[in-house]
Formats: structure tokens, C-alpha cells, sequence
């Protein structure tokens, strides 16, 4: 047999296997839909034995469902942050869903049950789970939950660790984390978690029976209502079916279609078409035409650096090629650029003075405060550091000006007073005409404006910002260095700036120091071919 016809022969058989396995799933639920009694459709649906079913099983699966989301979700969260016992954890998660669900009926049995683990206690106290509706919640919540925890951990491990990482640099604590950039951002996933939950509870059947009965009214669902009409009356069990299968084709549709909306100004507002985005050029004011310190601290209640808050860094980081040691001293007002070699450890310097990394030792210390100290180790949140990625990290789910409100609405202030000082920083930047254009939809440059400005509007104690001229054109990485020079000297903030522009070292640098597979050094000529000169 030839090569052509060995692969007719072969895509055939696919074809034909695919085509078997898919008449396979439909063809029962043609089946059920073929030989339903339309005409009396209706009258099975509001019947006496029914309408009890239905309405309880749209109760109970509700309040599973709610219930699923308060427990779900925060496993989730914590079970996406583990590493090694990640595996472990979730095979427990995993379990409901491998076990039979009358095997779940009887382990509920045994610990809920009036004899149980748990039950002979609650007995004592008048309190009867079994065979009543609270019984039949926690079923129903026993094999849904996994799906609610692992949809939400999946939502939740999507999550680009650099957002919630410079939401920390800004002053906000783990829960305002989670409420203000996990949740939004992983919202489709949760919701996703939600609608397989409801239906995995919907659809409940065993685990309900053994543990809660099937007592018309109380603890018959529709599964169960289906079943108990099948020995009666074939037409209404076939027609409470089509019921279920309807609701499943439904939640089917949502989850496969995407369907599921997006929260924010990511629905309301959407991006601009590239031909309308304005190039990545930095709209940045002459030096001297604005004084953004002024419009930073008048807002903002955190005292300006003094002359002995200087930042002092003796540190080695460990990584797993070669250590970084950091020996540094930094004073208000003063630039530090450093540059040096792709892989050096730049990018782990900087995260190490921010407190982004485990694994290092030394001491980090801002005036008279020891971060570094493990006895009384002062948090990411609290140090107010200012924190620029490479990769900006501008929320997308939020606008321009609450991107820039973030850092002062973390640390304490007002809603109001926090996007004052956003207006203010985006006026002195000349950013105004982004204010309300939703964080995913910015280009590049950009989103480098945004994020400089989101550092600065926190008033941070010290700024580290890592290439923040990658990418833009000569003239704007000119304009940049002038305005960086001339504002950050002005506000007294000491400042690393990370970058392999030579054209903006020479421009900004009080210093300029090299770093060669981890170990800093004074730069020389020499170093310069590191850089990328215009």
C-alpha cells in the first residue's frame, strides 16, 4: 500500500471512530427526546409528584452550590499557593469524585448519622440529620465541591504571579490581594466552578438516597423523583429526563461556548483597535514643567524621606546557578543604574530587596528599620517599596486612573482621596486622556507610563524599576531619562534602575555599576558593550 493510501486508510478509521464514539453520546438522548409524550409534556411538569421535585432540588443545589463557593474558593486559594503538598491535598479534594456515590452516602452516613462519629453527639443535642432536607444539601455539597475547588484552583494558578506581586510592593495586604486582583481576574473560572457544581448537585442521585431518603417533599429531588416514576409511569419519568437534560445541554453551552461575561471595563469599554493606539511614545513633560513631588505628598500622609532614611542592602540571594550578593547603600535622591549581561541576576536583585524571593541572607535596612530581620521581619506590603517589572503588570480588569489609585487606596487612604492623588500623578505625567481606559487594552509604552506612574502616586520609600524603557523609541527613552532625572531628585526617592540603555544610564546615574553573574561591580568602559547604545 502506498504512503497516500496508508493515510486515506488511517484518517478514515479516525473518522469512522469519532463518528461512533459521538453517535454514542447523542443517540440516547435522541432516544429519550424521540419518544416524549409532548402532548403531555406539560401536565407531567406540573403534576403533583413534580412540581415538590423540582422546586426542592432548585433549593437545595442553590444553597450546595452557595455553600461550594464559601468552602471552594478558599481551598482553592490556599491549595494554588502550595507546592509540594499540592498533589497530596488535591488527591484528598479528588477523592468524592472517585469514590461511588452510594460508597459517599454510607461515609456520610457513618460520621453524620444517628450512630455516628458525629451524629451521636449532635443526637444528644435533639439534632437528626438523616433522611431531612439539611441532609440532602450535604450530600449534594460532598459531591460537588470538588469541581467548584478545582475549577477555582486552575482560575486561580492562571493568575500572572507579577500582579499579585506589585499589588503587594503597593501596600496591600493578602486579602485585599485576593479581593481586589485574584477574584476579578480569575472571575470566569469561578463562575465556571460554580455552574459545573450546581449541576454535579443537580444531578445527584446516590450519595442523596443513602443518606437522606427519598421522602416526597422533604428529601426527593428530581433524580429521585425520576426514579421512583420510572416503576410507575415510564411518560413522566421520560419527561422529568428531558427536564434535566435540558438544564445539562444548557450549562454545556455556557462552559463550551465561552459565554461566561467578564466583569469590568473589559465588557463595558472595549480596546481600541490597533490603528487607533497611539504609538509607544512616553508623553513625558519637559524637566522642570511640573513638580510631581507636590502633587504626591500633599495627598498622601507618609512623612518625605530624611536625610538618614538611607537604604542599605548587604544581602546574598540564593539561586540555583550562583548566588547574588548585594552590597549596597543608597541615599535620597540618589540613582543607581545598574546594568550588565542577560542572566546575571538583575531582575533577582531587585525582587530580593523588594522581599519577592525566599532563600537569602544578610540584612536589608531603610534608616533606622530592619525588613530583613526574621525576628521582626517587616512585610512586602509594608516597606513601600515602588516596583516596576519588566512585564509592567498593569491590572487589566481596573481603569488607568484606579491602576494609579491602587498603592494609596492599600495603604489607607479614601476612595476619593486615593484617585485625587491618581489625577494629580496622571496630570503632572501628561497621562490624563488614558484615565479611563481599562488597563488591558493600553500598548506597550503605555503601560510603562501607567506603571511608573502607579509606583510613584504610592509615594514609595524606595523605587526599583527594571527596564523601564525597553521597548520605546530613542527619542522617548531620551525625554524619559530627563524627566526621571530631574522628578525623582526632586521627590528625594532613591531609585535602582535596572537597564541595558547606556543612553539612559548616562542621563540619570549618580552611579553606574555592573553585575556579572551575581557579584556588582563599579561599571567601566568595558561594560558598556552590555548595553545597547543608540
Amino acid at each position: 500500500m502506498t504512503p497516500r493510501r496508508k493515510g486515506v486508510a488511517s484518517s478514515l478509521w479516525l473518522a469512522l471512530g469519532a463518528g461512533a464514539a459521538l453517535t454514542f453520546l447523542v443517540a440516547p438522548v435522541l432516544a429519550l427526546l424521540l419518544n416524549l409524550s409532548w402532548a403531555q409534556f406539560w401536565a407531567f411538569l406540573t403534576s403533583d409528584q413534580a412540581l415538590p421535585a423540582i422546586g426542592l432540588s432548585l433549593l437545595t443545589t442553590l444553597l450546595a452550590t452557595a455553600a461550594c463557593i464559601v468552602l471552594g474558593v478558599p481551598l482553592a486559594w490556599w491549595l494554588a499557593r502550595l507546592d509540594t503538598l499540592a498533589s497530596y491535598v488535591r488527591a484528598l479534594v479528588l477523592l468524592p469524585l472517585v469514590l461511588p456515590p452510594v460508597a459517599g452516602g454510607i461515609a456520610l452516613l457513618t460520621l453524620l448519622g444517628r450512630q455516628g462519629l458525629l451524629g451521636s453527639g449532635l443526637d444528644w443535642f435533639g439534632i437528626n440529620l438523616p433522611f431531612s432536607t439539611l441532609a440532602v444539601i450535604l450530600a449534594q455539597v460532598f459531591v460537588a465541591l470538588p469541581f467548584m475547588t478545582l475549577a477555582s484552583e486552575a482560575a486561580f494558578r492562571s493568575i500572572p504571579k507579577g500582579q499579585l506581586a506589585v499589588a503587594q510592593t503597593l501596600g496591600a495586604s493578602q486579602w485585599r490581594r485576593f479581593l481586589s486582583v485574584a477574584l476579578p481576574l480569575s472571575w470566569p473560572g469561578l463562575a465556571a466552578g460554580a455552574l459545573l457544581s450546581w449541576a454535579r448537585a443537580f444531578g445527584e442521585f446516590g450519595a442523596t438516597v443513602t443518606f437522606a431518603g427519598s421522602l416526597p417533599g422533604v428529601t426527593e429531588t428530581l433524580p429521585l423523583a425520576v426514579y421512583r416514576a420510572l416503576e410507575t409511569d415510564q411518560d413522566a419519568a421520560i419527561a422529568l429526563s428531558v427536564v434535566m437534560v435540558a438544564l445539562s445541554i444548557g450549562i454545556v453551552l455556557v462552559l463550551s461556548a465561552g459565554w461566561i461575561p467578564w466583569t469590568g471595563f473589559a465588557k463595558t469599554q472595549p480596546p481600541r483597535p490597533r490603528a487607533e493606539q497611539q504609538p509607544d511614545t512616553i508623553r513625558i513633560p519637559e524637566p522642570g514643567a511640573s513638580d510631581l513631588s507636590s502633587g504626591i505628598r500633599a495627598n498622601h500622609t507618609a512623612p518625605a524621606p530624611n536625610s538618614h532614611d538611607v537604604l542599605q542592602c548587604h544581602l546574598s540571594i540564593h539561586r540555583p546557578d550562583f548566588p547574588v550578593v548585594v552590597d549596597l547603600t543608597l541615599r535620597p535622591g540618589e540613582i543607581v543604574v545598574i546594568t550588565g549581561p542577560n542572566g546575571a541576576g538583575k531582575t533577582t536583585l531587585l525582587a530580593g530587596i523588594a522581599g519577592l524571593v525566599q532563600g537569602h541572607s544578610g540584612e536589608i535596612r531603610w534608616g533606622d528599620v530592619v525588613w530583613s530581620d526574621p525576628k521582626t521581619r517587616c512585610a512586602v506590603q509594608d516597606r513601600g517599596i515602588g516596583y516596576v517589572p519588566q512585564t509592567t503588570e498593569v491590572f487589566g480588569h481596573l481603569s488607568v486612573v484606579d491602576n494609579v489609585a491602587f498603592g494609596p487606596r492599600a495603604r489607607g487612604s479614601s476612595r476619593k482621596a486615593a484617585r485625587s492623588i491618581a489625577r494629580e500623578v496622571l496630570t503632572n505625567l501628561d497621562l490624563t486622556e488614558l484615565g479611563q481606559r481599562p488597563g488591558n487594552s493600553l500598548s506597550g509604552g503605555q503601560a510603562k507610563q501607567v506603571a511608573v506612574a502607579r509606583a510613584l502616586a504610592a509615594d514609595p520609600t524606595v523605587l526599583l524599576l527594571d527596564e523601564p524603557t525597553a521597548g520605546l523609541d530613542t527619542q522617548a527613552r531620551a525625554r524619559f531619562a530627563g524627566w526621571l532625572e530631574s522628578h525623582l531628585q526632586q521627590c528625594r526617592i532613591p531609585t535602582i534602575l535596572v537597564t541595558h540603555d547606556m543612553t539612559v544610564a548616562e542621563a540619570v546615574q549618580t552611579r553606574t555599576l555592573l553585575l556579572d553573574r551575581g557579584r556588582l561591580q563599579p561599571a567601566t568602559p568595558a561594560a558598556q558593550p552590555y548595553g545597547m547604545r543608540s
